[in-house]
């Protein structure tokens, strides 16, 4: 059985940029997951009863890349490493299941958040080159005016 801890609410569980390794399971209360951006919380998602949230950790050797809070008292499951993880499904195998479509969920909205991402990028990009295109007709449009006006000017003062 592995170890169970009580967080009152308002407890920062992990902040963004942390180094710890643990995955939680929600056996009871609430956790909002955010990134804090020029002071402000964007929040990602709200963690309940029976969801888990921090298993990237358990894969990756990066930082955490966002805050996790607790927002009503809450009774976690910690599970620090993956073969504690195996040992936790080996004794509950319904919540690998649970896991799985979980996980799947998680990526999809990735994925749909990376296309809509590069669909951004390349409007913006269109956009820019179109500015840029039609800025340099008219700069070009200007010093063309610009080259007459002086060879006028030229024409002139070769007269006189």
């Amino acid at each position: 059985m592995l170890p169970t801890v009580n967080f009152p609410a308002n407890t920062v569980i992990f902040q963004e940029g942390s180094l710890d390794k643990s995955m939680f399971i929600v056996l009871d209360g609430s956790v909002k997951i955010y990134v804090e951006r020029k002071g402000t919380e964007l929040e990602l998602a709200v963690i309940n009863k029976f969801d888990f949230f921090g298993e990237m950790a358990l894969y990756r050797n990066r930082p955490r890349s966002a805050f996790a809070k607790v927002l009503t008292d809450c009774k976690l499951v910690v599970i620090k490493n993956q073969s504690e993880l195996q040992q936790f499904i080996i004794e509950n195998p319904s919540f690998a299941g649970k896991m799985m479509v979980i996980m799947g969920n998680r990526l999809a909205i990735a994925n749909d958040l990376m296309i809509e991402k590069d669909k951004m990028m390349l409007i913006m990009k269109n956009q820019l080159a179109n500015f840029l295109t039609e800025k340099g007709s008219f700069v070009e449009k200007k010093l063309l005016k610009e080259k007459k006006a002086v060879k006028r000017l030229r024409n002139l003062m070769a007269r006189q």
